[in-house]
C-alpha cells in the first residue's frame, strides 16, 4: 500500500482585539486548509509568534497592549529565517493609514470592512511571492556552481537571471495596477499594453463574455491588429473550440486548435488574424475570457520563461476581471436605487417632471466637455440625479403650489439640499456625490445657501451642477411663470458669470449647444 506524501498545512496568526473577527477569520482561513494560531493583544501575539513560528500574521493595528504597528516593527526588526510575512487590518482607509503600515514592514494592508475572499486573494499572492522568492535564491545558487564550471557559461546564467527578476517585478507592479482599476476598459488596455509589451508579440485580442451569466465569447478590445479582422469573432462555449477552450488550463497553438476536429473553420478566423497562441483566461472553474497572441517581433517561439510569465498575466488579470465585475453588479444595484428615488421625486412634483434627467444629461456633457476624467464624470452624474432628492421631504402642497411661495414656503424649500445631503449620508458608494446634492444652490458671491460658500470653496463639480439646474429650470414652464427659450437663458447665465455661476462653465455649455453636442428639446 502506497502513502500520499503529507502536505504540511501553513500556520496563521490572527490578533485582534475584537473576539468576533477573530472568529470569523479563523473560520474562513481554516476552510481554506490554514492552521489557526489567535491573540487578544500585541504582546500576546508576539509570544505565541515566538514560540509557534507561523508562516503569515494577520494583526489589527489598534490593539491593547502593542499595536499592530508595534508588533509589526518587532517581527520585522528580528529578521532572520522565521519573520513571517505581515497583513495589517485597520479602520482607516486614508493613505497616510496605509503608508504607516507599510513603512512598519508590513507586506500588504487591509481596510475593514473587507470581504474574506479579498483576504484570501491578498495570503495567495504573498505565499506566490515567497515561493517566487526561493526559486530566485535557488537560481542564485546554481549561479554560483555554473561559475565553478567554467566561464563558458556564466553568461547564459547571468542573462537569465536577470530576466527572472526583472519578470517577477514587472508581474508584481502589473498585478497591483491591474486590481487598482475597476473599469473594465482601463485594465484590458493595460493588460494588452502589458502583454504586448513584456512578451514582445506583434498583436493581441481579448474576447470576454458577452454578459456575465453568457456562454459566449466575444471581442471585447485589441492591439496590433485592425479591428475589421476581430470584432467579428465570436466563440460559444457549446462550440467545439468553445468545449476545447473551456477545458485547457495551458495556453493553445493555433496549429495544435487546427487538429481538433469541428474546430477549422474558428480556427481558420483566427488564424487569418494573425495570431499564432490562444490562451484561456479561468477563474473560479470558469471560462471567461480568451487571449489570442500573434507571432513575436523577433521572429523566434516563446520560450518555457514566456509561457510562465504569460500564465502568471492571464491569471492576474482574470482576478482583476472578477473584481470589476463585482464592483459593477454593486454599481447597478445603487443604480437601480437611484432610479426608484428618482422617480419617488418626480412623482411628487409633476411640474418638474423629466427635470432630472435633463439636469443628468447636461451635467454629464459639460463634465466631459471640460476633460474631466470618467471617476469625476460619474459623481457628476450621479449628484445630478440625486440633486432634488431632498424635495422627498417638502410637502406636495408646497410643491404643487400655482402662485409664489411666501417667505415660510420658501424656507421650507430650501431645506431640501441639506435633507438631501442627510439622505444620503452613510451610503459609502454615493458619498461623493454629497457635495453636489448640498451645494447646488450656492454661488460663487457667497449668497447662495445652505451654507454661504464663496469662490474656491465651492467645487467645480457643485458648479456643473448647478448651471445644468438653473438653466433648465429657466427653459422649463412653472405654474407662476413661462418657460425661457435658449436664447434667453443663456443670456441670463452669462450676465451672472462670476457671481452666481462659473464662467468657464457657462462657457463651455454655450459652446456644446453651439456645437449640437447637447440637445435641448
Amino acid at each position: 500500500m502506497s502513502l500520499e506524501p503529507r502536505v504540511e498545512r501553513k500556520r496563521v496568526l490572527v490578533a485582534d482585539d475584537d473576539p468576533r473577527v477573530v472568529e470569523l477569520l479563523r473560520i474562513t482561513l481554516a476552510n481554506s486548509g490554514y492552521d489557526v494560531l489567535s491573540a487578544q493583544d500585541g504582546r500576546e501575539a508576539l509570544e505565541v509568534a515566538g514560540r509557534q513560528k507561523p508562516d503569515l500574521v494577520i494583526l489589527d493595528v489598534k490593539m491593547p497592549k502593542a499595536s499592530g504597528l508595534e508588533v509589526c516593527e518587532s517581527l520585522k526588526g528580528k529578521g532572520g529565517e522565521h519573520c513571517p510575512p505581515v497583513i495589517l487590518i485597520s479602520g482607516q482607509a486614508d493613505p497616510a493609514a496605509r503608508l504607516r503600515g507599510l513603512t512598519s514592514g508590513a507586506d500588504d494592508f487591509l481596510t475593514k470592512p473587507f470581504s474574506p475572499q479579498e483576504l484570501l486573494v491578498k495570503m495567495d499572492k504573498i505565499f506566490k511571492g515567497f515561493e517566487d522568492s526561493k526559486h530566485l535564491s535557488d537560481v542564485s545558487v546554481e549561479f554560483e556552481r555554473e561559475i565553478k564550471r567554467g566561464e563558458e557559461q556564466l553568461e547564459k546564467v547571468n542573462n537569465e537571471l536577470k530576466r527572472l527578476l526583472y519578470s517577477k517585478d514587472t508581474l508584481i507592479g502589473l498585478s497591483q495596477q491591474l486590481n487598482s482599476s475597476l473599469r473594465l476598459e482601463t485594465l484590458l488596455d493595460t493588460f494588452l499594453l502589458s502583454v504586448v509589451g513584456q512578451l514582445r508579440v506583434e498583436s493581441a485580442c481579448f474576447l470576454l463574455v458577452q454578459g456575465w451569466d453568457s456562454r459566449t465569447l466575444v471581442y471585447c478590445a485589441s492591439k496590433g491588429v485592425k479591428r475589421e479582422l476581430v470584432k467579428n469573432i465570436e466563440i460559444s462555449f457549446d462550440s467545439p473550440l468553445g468545449s476545447v477552450l473551456s477545458s485547457a488550463d495551458t495556453p493553445l497553438g493555433v496549429d495544435e486548435l487546427a487538429d481538433s476536429p469541428g474546430v477549422s473553420e474558428q480556427v481558420q478566423q483566427i488564424a487569418a488574424a494573425g495570431f499564432m497562441l490562444c490562451c484561456p483566461i479561468v477563474v473560479k472553474s470558469r471560462l471567461i475570457g480568451l487571449l489570442l497572441l500573434g507571432e513575436r517581433l523577433h521572429g523566434n517561439g516563446f520560450t518555457q520563461l514566456d509561457m510562465e510569465m504569460l500564465a502568471s498575466l492571464c491569471s492576474s488579470a482574470g482576478i482583476a476581471i472578477e473584481n470589476a465585475r463585482l464592483y459593477n453588479e454593486l454599481r447597478e444595484t445603487y443604480l437601480a436605487t437611484i432610479k426608484a428615488f428618482v422617480n419617488t421625486i418626480e412623482a411628487k412634483d409633476p411640474y418638474t417632471r423629466g427635470h432630472t434627467e435633463r439636469v443628468a444629461e447636461y451635467a454629464t456633457s459639460i463634465a466631459e466637455g471640460m476633460g474631466l476624467s470618467p471617476e469625476e464624470v460619474e459623481t457628476v452624474r450621479f449628484g445630478a440625479i440625486l440633486h432634488d432628492i431632498g424635495k422627498l421631504g417638502v410637502y406636495e402642497q408646497i410643491l404643487w403650489k400655482p402662485t409664489e411661495l411666501d417667505e415660510e414656503e420658501w424656507k421650507i424649500v430650501k431645506s431640501h439640499p441639506e435633507m438631501g445631503a442627510s439622505i444620503l449620508s452613510g451610503i459609502r458608494f454615493l458619498e461623493k456625490a454629497i457635495d453636489i446634492v448640498r451645494h447646488h444652490h450656492e454661488r460663487l458671491d457667497g449668497k447662495g445657501y445652505p451654507d454661504s460658500l464663496q469662490g474656491d470653496a465651492l467645487s467645480l463639480n457643485a458648479r456643473i451642477v448647478c448651471v445644468a439646474d438653473s438653466f433648465d429650470a429657466m427653459t422649463s414652464d412653472r405654474p407662476y411663470r413661462d418657460a425661457l427659450n435658449v436664447k434667453e437663458a443663456l443670456s441670463q447665465m452669462e450676465k451672472k458669470s462670476g457671481t452666481q455661476f462659473d464662467r468657464r462653465v457657462v462657457e463651455t455649455f454655450r459652446k456644446l449647444i453651439m456645437e449640437g453636442t447637447i440637445n435641448i428639446g
